[in-house]
Order: structure tokens, then sequence, then C-alpha cells
């Protein structure tokens, strides 16, 4: 049974059309033969947080069909990044008791924990510590200390090529502070990404501007002048719920900007 937590938020104009373009999307890529499992997992956080919040009758019925189809995934090999989502899709389920028994891939999970890429590093410490009710205590410090031998100075991460990345920068700050590292270094992050917002917003960057607003929230530091950051978010949701990743006049919408946007106004609506 999904258990519920329901909030008397009025629901926005722009949240209504976003979720009608979240569930859509996220109801055929389900059916998909070939699923891609990061938009599956991004739209899973806006998803379970919806039925938490205000309980829609949509949200809860592709949430049962989600947790239908994690029974038939989990069968499947996948690989390390898509792996990680996987698992990060049955957290987000966890929080309405519609997760699924995933130990099968326990020991191909494990061996995906010496990967390489950092990012999924990252996503692996975000689930390990903020999603999971298994934590092992050698993996998370192992890890740790591989993504903050990556922090520069100035909070940033920096990939494989030595190239700061906004994105592992930001998913290295949930890591930091889901599985308790030490102040200075999230702190560190944490003002990188605060820093980075009037560029992005100049520049246009949709999609960083959302994802920060949410990590810093998630973090307990909401953004300086988030309400104006805010208003300027709604005002580029489109007529149909569509968002584009970088604002310009022929782009089009992005699944991932989406997804953020419906969680932050999930969070954000009164």
């Amino acid at each position: 049974m999904i258990a519920v937590l329901v909030s008397p938020a009025m629901a926005s104009e722009e949240r209504v059309s976003l979720r009608q373009w979240m569930l859509s999307r996220l109801t055929a890529e389900i059916a998909a033969p070939h699923p891609d499992l990061n938009l599956v997992s991004s739209f899973s956080m806006p998803l379970v947080t919806d039925v938490l919040t205000t309980n829609h009758p949509d949200s809860r019925k592709v949430v049962l069909q989600l947790n239908h189809q994690l029974e038939q995934w989990k069968k499947s090999q996948w690989q390390c990044g898509s792996l990680v989502d996987l698992r990060l899709i049955n957290g987000f389920l966890r929080r309405v008791y519609a997760d699924v028994d995933l130990s099968s891939s326990d020991q191909q999970f494990g061996a995906c924990q010496t990967t390489e890429r950092l990012l999924d590093v990252a996503n692996s410490l975000v689930f390990s510590c903020g999603f999971s009710q298994r934590h092992d205590q050698e993996f998370i410090q192992t890890g740790l200390r591989r993504l903050l031998k990556r922090q520069r100075q100035d909070g940033a991460f920096v990939r494989e090529n030595g190239e700061p990345w906004y994105y592992l920068t930001s998913h290295a700050l949930l890591a930091l502070h889901f599985c308790d590292a030490e102040a200075e270094a999230l702190n560190r992050a944490r003002s990188r990404i605060q820093q980075l917002l009037p560029q992005f917003q100049r520049d246009q960057f949709v999609d960083g501007v959302a994802e920060t607003l949410i990590f810093l929230r998630w973090t307990g530091a909401p953004a300086t002048h988030e309400e104006q950051y805010m208003e300027w978010l709604r005002s580029l949701v489109g007529p149909d719920g569509g968002i584009c990743f970088r604002n310009h006049p022929s782009c089009k919408p992005h699944w991932h900007t989406v997804s953020l946007m419906m969680q932050l106004l999930l969070e954000t609506d009164s």
C-alpha cells in the first residue's frame, strides 16, 4: 500500500501543466523496450513527492506502474550508470512503500563501486547514504575520499579530464551532505554552486538554476534570492508544461529540467 501525507497546498497553474508533461513522458519511457533509466530516475523524485504532498491519483497510478516494471527490470543486466539509477528509483519509491527487492543485483552493484566515472561514484553515495537502509561504511568512506581528491579550493569538483564540471559538483555536494562529510568541503561545494547562479541566469542555463535551487535547499541552505530565481523559472514554463534545458527562441522542453521544476514547485508552492 502506498503511504500518503497530504498537504493542503493549492496547485499552481505551472505545477498542473508540469505534472501532465511529466506523467506523459514518464509513462511512455516506462513502457519503452529500452528505457532511459536516468530519465526514469529523475522523474521518480517529483513523482513520489507529488504522491506524498498531493495524493494526486494520476501520480499514484504511475507509481504502481513503476513498481510493477521494477520487478521486470531487476532481472536484466545493466551498465553501472543505469544500475545506480535503478537503485535510486527504488530508493525514491521506498518513501511511499512501493519499492521492490533488488538484492539479486547486489554483487553487480558492488562491482560498480570501483567505477572510474566519478559521477557514478557520487550518485552511488547519494543512494547509499540518502535513500538506502543498508550502509556499507567502507564503500562510503572510500567513495568520499575519491571525490574529495577531485575538489578544488574554490569548491568545484573536476572530472577525469581535469576540467571542472557543474553536475559533478552539484551531485558531489549531495553526496557530501547525505554522507556527513567534513563541513569545510561541504561548505566550499555549496558556496561554489551558489556563486554560479547569477551567471547561469545570464546564460539562460535553466537546468543549472533549477538544480542548484533544489540541492541548496536539500543541504539546508536555500539560495540567496531564491524567490527571484523562482519567479524567473516560472516565467519559462510553457503552456504545455514544458521547460527548456537552456532558454533560447527555438529551444525544446527537456525532461531533466521538467523534473527539477516540478520538484521545486512541490517544495515551494503554498
